[in-house]
């Protein structure tokens, strides 16, 4: 998120209780905000987690975990996924991928 030393939850803000609703969105509401479309089907996420840095690198880091449809076991075509931003301003942000993207992904073995 940030090209400066600054956490990205602190840039602009006014004030510490400006913060803390920073931090409670993302730490209790911003998983509706990601969504993937795939295909012709929107995904939302069935896990998310935000770790948050406490100051101590300047960024922080959300954890997404998306269950294909169809019982898909591999990606298969090239999909979108959005995050509508309600704290910076920026509207919906958009990452597109294909399926090659994830070929070298380890395997879990389950």
């Amino acid at each position: 998120f940030s090209k400066s030393n600054v956490q990205p939850l602190k840039i602009n803000i006014s004030s510490m209780a400006e913060y803390n609703e920073r931090l409670n969105y993302f730490l209790n509401l911003a998983q509706k905000d990601f969504i993937i479309q795939y295909g012709e089907q929107e995904l939302y996420p069935i896990g998310y987690l935000f770790e948050t840095q406490y100051g101590l690198v300047p960024h922080e880091t959300i954890n997404l975990i998306f269950s294909l449809p169809n019982q898909e076991q591999e990606i298969t075509k090239p999909f979108q996924l959005k995050y509508i931003d309600h704290v910076f301003g920026n509207g919906i942000i958009k990452f597109s991928f294909t399926p090659e993207t994830f070929h070298n992904i380890p395997k879990l073995n389950s």
